[in-house]
C-alpha cells in the first residue's frame, strides 16, 4: 500500500462520474500553486480522504451521499469510506487507533441495523442493504431500493477492512475481523435470484419487488459476480460467470478488440 495515488484519485474521479455521489471540492483558502506534481497529488488525495471522513456520522459510521445537510446516507460511500480510512492510516493523516475507532463503529452499525422485509423500519434485508439509509438512525431513506452493487461496494470497504486491521494482539481489530466476517457470510444471495434466472437482479423493493434489470455484460459488477461466486454460504453457481461474460459488447478499431463500456466508474469500480 505504498503508492496509492491510483486509488485515490480512481476515488475523486468516480464519485464525480457517477450522479449518486460527489467528491468534495477542493477548498477556496487551498494552495494556489504546488511545488510539483507529488505536492498537488497528496493534497488531492488528503482532501477526497476529507469527504469521507468529515461527511460521516461519528456516532454511527454512515457517510453522507453528497455533501448537503439534507443529504441520506450511501453505502456505497460507506464502503468507500472503510477503504478511504486504511489508506489515510498507511499515509499518516490519522493514528490507527483513531481510524480503527471509526471503522469499529461503522461495522457495529452495519451489524445491529434491523434487517426484515418492512418498507420502513429496516436498513435491508436478506444481508442486503438499501442503497440510502437516513444518516441518524440508518434506517431505509425514502423509497430506496435493495441495492445488489451497492451492497456489494459496502462489503468490498467491510471486506477491506478486515484484512487491513489485522493485528492479532488487538481486541478491537479482531472484532472488526469478526464483523467483516459475519457481514458478508450474511449476504443471502438466493433472494436476488429470480426464478429459472442465472443473473443476479439489480434491485427489489418491498412495494415493487424485483425491478426489470439484470447484470449482464461488462459494467461494474464484476466485484458482485466474484463475491457471490466465492461466497461462504449458499455462493453462486460457476454458471453465473459465463452468463455475465457471454453479454460483454465488442467493438474491433485498429487491430485492437476491446469491451464498449463508455461510462467511466465501470472501470474503476470493482477495479479499486
Amino acid at each position: 500500500m505504498k503508492n496509492l495515488v491510483g486509488i485515490l484519485i480512481y476515488i475523486s474521479l468516480a464519485l464525480l462520474s457517477r450522479c449518486e455521489l460527489f467528491a468534495v471540492a477542493l477548498p477556496l483558502d487551498g494552495p494556489k500553486s504546488f511545488k510539483n506534481d507529488e505536492a498537488f497529488l497528496d493534497y488531492v488525495q488528503t482532501q477526497t480522504f476529507r469527504f469521507f471522513w468529515d461527511e460521516a456520522n461519528p456516532r454511527n459510521g454512515l457517510v453522507r451521499d453528497r455533501s448537503a445537510t439534507s443529504s441520506p446516507c450511501s453505502i456505497a460511500a460507506v464502503g468507500f469510506g472503510l477503504s478511504a480510512i486504511d489508506v489515510a492510516i498507511e499515509r499518516g493523516w490519522i493514528s490507527r487507533d483513531e481510524g480503527g475507532a471509526r471503522t469499529l463503529t461503522t461495522l457495529k452499525t452495519l451489524w445491529n441495523l434491523p434487517q426484515n422485509g418492512s418498507s420502513a423500519k429496516a436498513a435491508g434485508y436478506h444481508g442486503w442493504f438499501y442503497h440510502f439509509l437516513d444518516m441518524e438512525n440508518g434506517l431505509r431513506a425514502g423509497n430506496s431500493e435493495l441495492s445488489t452493487i451497492d451492497t456489494t461496494l459496502l462489503m468490498m470497504g467491510v471486506i477491506d477492512a478486515g484484512q487491513f486491521f489485522n493485528d492479532p494482539t488487538n481486541s478491537a481489530e479482531a472484532e472488526i475481523r469478526r464483523l467483516s466476517d459475519s457481514l458478508v457470510s450474511r449476504i443471502d444471495w438466493s433472494f436476488m435470484l429470480q426464478p429459472k434466472d442465472n443473473v443476479m437482479s439489480m434491485e427489489w423493493s418491498p412495494e415493487r419487488g424485483y425491478g426489470p434489470a439484470r447484470w449482464v455484460g461488462y459494467n461494474e459488477a464484476s466485484c458482485l459476480y466474484l463475491l457471490g461466486l466465492g461466497g461462504k454460504t449458499n455462493a453462486l453457481p460457476p454458471t453465473f460467470w459465463a452468463r455475465w461474460t457471454k453479454g460483454y459488447q465488442w467493438t474491433r478499431y485498429h487491430d485492437y478488440n476491446f469491451v464498449t463500456e463508455p461510462s467511466l466508474f465501470t472501470h474503476q469500480y470493482s477495479q479499486v
